[in-house]
């Protein structure tokens, strides 16, 4: 998968905002794609409170409804 969306982001918190608000006190993600054409996401951060939280998904961005 040729995709510019593909390695790991941190949140700039100084640049960022959100409304509404608060903002998160940090944020990183990882989007990887393997062999099938599957899209890899896993998210980790703070949220505004400072409680830790994470998540991730696996999908194919195939212009395909997903349940």
């Amino acid at each position: 998968m040729d995709n510019t969306l593909l390695g790991d982001w941190k949140l700039n918190v100084g640049k960022s905002m959100a409304d509404p608000g608060p903002l998160v006190q940090g944020e990183g993600r990882c989007y990887e794609a393997n062999d099938d054409g599957d899209l890899k996401l896993f998210v980790q951060g703070n949220a505004a409170s400072g409680a830790a939280y994470s998540y991730g998904a696996t999908g194919k961005i195939d212009g395909k409804d997903t349940r």
